[in-house]
């Protein structure tokens, strides 16, 4: 089950979109706490050229991250999910959302109005209810 999907300005690692599914574990008041600290840790990552973050893993849950784009409004998608769930088809299923959310919302640098994004929620509860990628890149 999907627990927490997060998308993230790659740039500046603040926050654009969060969906939270029925069984969250983060507490309200830690969400900017844990969104900062992936970001942190992104940017550590990075800075000691170990390449790129894709996964952090407990007991419980699978953090995966999908880098999407490489220009100036490259973005992260960030989903946390239970152990039992297959990382391959999530990971299918977080590249099939930053497709859909750049299609949606364009290339540019994105807004650090983050209600401008609400809109996608419509358009992500459809992704996560079918088993097929449907999106299409447009340029």
């Amino acid at each position: 089950m999907i627990d927490l999907i997060l998308i993230q300005d790659r740039k500046s690692g603040l926050g654009l979109f969060q969906y939270k599914g029925k069984a969250v574990y983060i507490e309200p008041s830690h969400e900017d706490l844990f969104q900062g600290f992936l970001s942190a840790f992104q940017s550590i990552i990075h800075e000691l050229n170990l390449g790129k973050l894709q996964q952090i893993s407990t007991e419980e849950h699978h953090f995966i991250i999908h880098y999407e784009g490489f220009d100036e409004g490259a973005i992260n998608i960030i989903m946390m999910f239970d152990c039992e769930d297959c990382v391959d088809t999530l990971r299918n299923k977080a590249k099939e959302i930053g497709c859909e959310f750049r299609n949606m919302f364009g290339n540019e640098k994105m807004d650090n109005d983050s209600s401008k994004y609400d809109v996608f929620r419509v358009r992500l509860e459809r992704i996560l209810e079918t088993d097929q990628n449907f999106c299409v890149e447009m340029n």
